[in-house]
């Protein structure tokens, strides 16, 4: 039923705009090299995207597939944790309830591509720990070190799944001897030799690593003290509010006097459950007090709230009869359906200022681009050079986070932007100029270009253009 699903939403996406979205088009620029690293993200993603594309060719479906692909694991990682822990009917519930969470089950699925990566990895880190506390191997171990580099090469914020999956392994005495063991000795090993090398990357490119720190507004002065702790509570309640609203009529509910068999689900899987939530939630909290940060967005709750309906499943299991599974699994249904036909809504639904991102003229661009015989763009918003990348062939493309891409920087160049809406050229670009040629930017005057977005000749896409010979 997964695979027909997301098979099913690759469809959805190649049916629903030609067009790339923000995440998609960021990874045309990454893309065009494999690298240690790329930016403000770590890097595997973008490799995957890299190996995508090398079979299928630069293409949207690649893109999808990949995404799906992805999401595919991530809900069988899921499925493999709850199967462990209480059969296959209550892995069918656990994983059927992923989808109460809008952050994955659509977020996921409309923008995300790093934090879709990122809900894989942490899935399987659940998965792989309880295998070893149950009956630690050197196979198992080896396994968990992989996991755990693959966490670490997907997102940052998958740090704090694995502080709290260690917290969790030291709340239980087969989790510490685990933690105390020679297989977590191995694990450590396996996983240091794989990132060894994206690691040293960060280093030497410390100020690109750290170019969207701005997004967590770290010591905003004019913000509260309480800023941060309130954007967390309302971060946390908004990723969990469906799930915890599916569930809440079990509260009123008697224990199922069903007669026939049913599994046990096991109560020492769900404590260490429970106290990775607990853990991962301090974590955040005593994070976010230290850094000063202000900002949290729901999706970056991901690596660690994902756990949340499977410790609800295991909660509401002994209340289950039938009826009952029928309407979890009923409401998840509903829910899907509803996802897939809102999805291609989604993204060609204008908003009141302007026409849908996925109708920018990103192929008229690319014919304007050609015409004038350019080597290299250079762009920002990233978003922006990397949707009109899509349409080139045999040009360079980069924005100032991807200033360290290995790729050629020939002349003639051409310098895009959106922002600011000025024909004087942003010192993004003029410094990424610079970078790349080691020379100061002239001339700095650009072009105020208008298109039609497409199908909507009535709207002006807006945009500057700069070329140096």
């Amino acid at each position: 039923m997964l695979c027909v699903y997301f098979a099913l939403q690759v469809a959805i996406r190649l049916l629903s705009s030609a067009n790339l979205g923000l995440d998609e088009a960021e990874q045309i620029i990454a893309a065009q090299s494999l690298e240690w690293g790329y930016g403000p993200q770590p890097p595997l993603y973008s490799w995957l995207v890299v190996a995508f594309f090398s079979v299928f060719g630069k293409s949207l479906f690649a893109l999808s597939l990949l995404k799906n692909a992805t999401l595919l694991l991530g809900y069988l990682g899921v499925w493999f944790t709850a199967k462990r822990m209480g059969g296959k009917t209550f892995a069918a519930l656990a994983t059927a309830s992923i989808i109460f969470l809008p952050q994955i089950s659509w977020e996921a699925q409309r923008a995300l591509s790093h934090s879709v990566l990122l809900f894989a990895a942490a899935s399987w880190t659940v998965y792989v720990t309880l295998l070893c506390i149950d009956k630690p191997t050197l196979l198992r171990a080896a396994a968990l070190g992989g996991v755990v580099a693959i966490g670490a090469l997907a997102k940052f914020n998958y740090f704090f799944l694995l502080a709290a999956v260690l917290i969790g392994c030291l709340a239980q005495p087969a989790g510490r001897r685990l933690v105390f063991s020679r297989y977590a000795v191995i694990s450590i090993g396996v996983a240091a030799v794989l990132l060894f090398m994206p690691a040293l990357w960060m280093v030497q490119n410390q100020d690109l690593l750290f170019s969207r720190v701005h997004k967590f507004g770290i010591h905003r002065v004019e913000e509260p003290w309480y800023a941060g702790p309130f954007s967390l509570l309302r971060a946390s309640i908004s990723f969990i509010a469906v799930s915890l609203a599916v569930y809440l009529p079990f509260l009123f509910l008697r224990r199922s006097e069903d007669k026939a068999p049913k599994a046990e689900v096991n109560k020492s899987a769900c404590q260490f459950l429970l106290a990775t939530l607990l853990a991962a939630i301090t974590v955040i909290f005593l994070a976010m007090v230290m850094s000063g940060t202000t900002v949290v967005k729901d999706r970056w709750l991901q690596p660690t709230l994902f756990v949340f309906p499977v410790i609800l499943a295991g909660w509401a299991w002994p209340r289950m009869t039938p009826n009952r599974l029928a309407y979890v699994f009923g409401i998840a249904g509903a829910c899907t359906l509803a996802i897939m036909i809102a999805m291609p809504i989604n993204m060609n639904r204008d908003s009141t200022k302007r026409p849908s991102a996925h109708k920018i003229p990103s192929s008229a661009i690319a014919e304007r681009v050609n015409a004038n015989g350019v080597a290299v763009v250079l762009g920002e918003p990233k978003e922006f050079v990397g949707a009109v990348g899509y349409h080139l062939e045999d040009v360079t493309i980069t924005s100032h986070e991807y200033a360290a891409l290995r790729i050629p920087f020939n002349r003639p160049v051409m310098l895009i932007w959106r922002h600011p809406r000025d024909t004087e050229a942003p010192d993004k670009l003029k410094r990424l100029y610079e970078r790349l040629y080691g020379e100061p930017l002239s001339p700095t005057t650009a072009t105020k270009v208008e298109l039609p977005y497409e199908g909507r000749s009535g709207a002006t896409f807006t945009y500057y253009e700069l070329l140096v010979e």
